[in-house]
């Protein structure tokens, strides 16, 4: 294989015209689908819901349902409304404009992932991940729904940037750099644990990167950016437990449970083996492990038909180039880059292992962490040119 070329440092005009160029084509596919479901806040209920807890954040009543004289709590945690709430007034309190904060996330996003690819890798491989994205079938219609989904998915790559500059800061001779990035990390983790609980995961993504590519401080010069991160990843949740506390009557209690309890009130009804290989909801008769497995692969079409080449997040070439871009990787010199990369990883195996055992499949939940794919897919297809590239010009014997 060739050697890669020295990490980008600073991003420049082509940057900012390249990604000009992949939102606007972005909001050419989803200009092309419509907001009409949108508008109309589907799917029912979820989006509904969203969009009163909103309105009722915005009146002073809490993120809960009010109709018929009488408040109940939301069945969702309120990381998603905050962000409705700030957005509706300015969207000048229109609710059919709600979809709009999700789009603008969806826009966040793609910059993002453009950010962290440019650090972790080069110039073309950013342009090409974001492109990839931009162009996934799943992501281009979430990013159109009053759904939470896409800003966590937004988050979370803020989340890995962040963390791309908490280890590039650890050489760094000011050490209030590092313990500030260190709390910003924490404060976005946190965040995104307060929109989509099941994000708390993202610590064993964070703790397996820290294990893998070890500092090369001492115990001790670690203690202080630790307890930054601690303290602000504990902001939102502390925050969510005690909103939980005031609606719900206790801390860890849920709304799931307090609307649907015949089927969240008990562990063994929504977390189970039987999910594997055995039928979920809603309509799966694959079980968990074949959906997720085929969705990862972009094969999912043929669960349904068979040599249907249709995807819903990204196509095979995608999984196939993300393989080759992980395994060229690992062969960075870059310890940040380094750490992202088996930051991204094992986040997605962890969410993956959560949501094989959960009695409802859907490609949304995992999502979020598949920033990684295909940030890895875009330098995949840019490693693979190179490796194809040396070959055809290596003079023969």
């Amino acid at each position: 294989m060739p050697e890669q070329p020295p990490l980008p440092d600073r991003l420049g005009a082509i940057d900012a015209a390249l990604l000009a160029l992949v939102l606007m084509l972005a909001l050419l596919m989803m200009a092309r689908s419509g907001f009409r479901r949108g508008m109309e806040l589907m799917p029912w209920p979820d989006g509904l819901e969203y969009a009163a807890a909103a309105v009722n954040l915005d009146l002073g009543n809490g993120p809960v349902l009010h109709f018929g004289g009488y408040s109940y709590p939301s069945r969702y945690s309120e990381g998603y409304p905050l962000i409705l709430a700030a957005a509706y007034p300015i969207l000048g309190g229109h609710l059919e404009r709600l979809c709009l904060a999700t789009l603008a996330m969806g826009l966040l996003a793609i910059g993002a992932l453009y950010l962290v690819s440019f650090k972790m890798f080069d110039r073309t491989s950013a342009f090409l991940s974001c492109a990839i994205l931009a162009a996934s079938p799943v992501f281009l219609t979430y990013s159109m729904l009053v759904l939470s989904d896409v800003p966590t998915l937004a988050i979370t790559i803020l989340v890995a940037l962040a963390f791309y500059y908490v280890s590039d800061a650890e050489d760094s001779p000011s050490s209030m750099r590092w313990i500030f990035l260190a709390s910003l990390c924490g404060l976005l983790g946190g965040f995104s644990v307060m929109i989509r609980p099941t994000n708390a995961t993202i610590l064993i993504g964070i703790a397996a990167a820290m294990i893998i590519v070890p500092s090369r401080r001492r115990i001790a010069e670690l203690l202080a950016p630790a307890i930054a991160f601690a303290t602000g990843f504990a902001v939102f949740p502390a925050w969510q437990a005690w909103t939980n506390y005031r609606y719900l009557g206790g801390a860890l209690r849920s709304g799931y449970v307090f609307w649907v309890p015949e089927v969240y009130g008990s562990f063994g009804k929504t977390f189970g083996a039987r999910f594997l290989f055995g039928p979920t909801m809603p309509g799966n008769p694959h079980g968990n492990v074949i959906s997720y497995l085929f969705i990862l692969a972009g094969l999912d079409g043929m669960l349904g038909d068979p040599g249907d080449p249709r995807y819903l997040l990204y196509p095979f070439a995608v999984a196939i180039f993300a393989i080759i871009g992980i395994a060229m990787a690992m062969k960075s010199a870059s310890r940040a880059a380094l750490r992202v990369m088996w930051f991204g990883l094992a986040f997605l195996g962890a969410i993956l292992m959560l949501y094989l055992f959960y009695f409802f499949s859907d490609i949304a939940f995992i999502m979020p962490a598949t920033f990684i794919v295909f940030a890895a897919a875009g330098f995949g297809i840019v490693a693979a040119n190179r490796a194809m590239l040396a070959a055809r010009t290596r003079p023969r014997k």
